[in-house]
């Protein structure tokens, strides 16, 4: 473990695997490479309890870390992703959208999937909304009955209450923040940006890196912009 100062952490978000070369959809192959070089290169794979820790200051962390997260429930991370996922021992947290979850639509994930995985104790679940919309066109009211049955539904199904929210398609405005924030989560995570830290990571603002179809060179995807040291960093941390 390092001082918070020191730790580079990353939260890489993908969606669906081996559907094509539509820009969300990954190859299984490719995902697996990207936990080997995780692996290899000795970045660790953080639950979300471990990430909220970290920002609160309540744990330290290793000097390189990762948490991936996977939204929309796409059937394709049971069948294709969760083999691979458990056998690197990988962990990682599923942004469900409630309302699709529920209607029992062909190329979701079921519940007894969901179960499964979070049973295994690698998956987490999070919030991503119960209709899959921005939040930014929601009034107060409607963004409190759509925060509050997301957590209700995921709590029911899966028995774990959601501590992250996850805005779906990303968007989020200071009215949407303040929707989270009030309806009780820990923390809430975007769709763009790169590395977090403790002392500059706004909590209902995390930064999440997307992992595109096009985006499968390991040496481009983790390379130095991700994890070369700041200047503070190196004064900082040198051994």
């Amino acid at each position: 473990m390092v001082e918070a100062q020191c730790t580079k952490a990353i939260i890489f978000l993908y969606h669906g695997f081996d559907r094509g070369s539509g820009a969300l959809s990954v190859n299984s192959s490719t995902l697996d490479s990207h936990l080997d070089w995780l692996r290899r290169n000795r970045v660790a794979t953080l639950s979300m309890d471990q990430l909220l820790a970290f920002l609160d200051g309540r744990i330290q962390l290793p000097a390189k870390v990762a948490l991936i997260a996977i939204d929309d429930g796409d059937a394709t991370v049971h069948s294709r992703a969760w083999p691979i996922l458990r056998r690197h021992g990988a962990r990682f947290v599923l942004g469900l959208p409630t309302r699709l979850m529920e209607s029992g639509r062909r190329g979701l994930l079921s519940w007894d999937q969901v179960r499964e995985m979070v049973d295994s104790g690698l998956a987490e679940v999070a919030s991503h909304g119960h209709v899959h919309q921005g939040l930014v066109h929601f009034g107060a009211e409607r963004a409190a009955r759509e925060l509050s049955l997301s957590r209700q539904i995921l709590q029911e199904r899966t028995g774990r209450v959601p501590q992250a929210f996850f805005y779906p398609l990303g968007s989020v405005d200071d009215r949407a923040e303040a929707f989270v924030r009030d309806a009780g989560f820990a923390a809430a995570f975007t769709a763009q940006g790169g590395p977090i830290s403790r002392a500059s990571t706004p909590r209902f603002r995390v930064p999440r890196v997307t992992v595109e179809h096009q985006r499968t060179s390991l040496a481009g995807f983790y390379g130095a912009k991700f994890w070369q040291p700041t200047a503070a960093q190196r004064a900082a941390c040198e051994e």
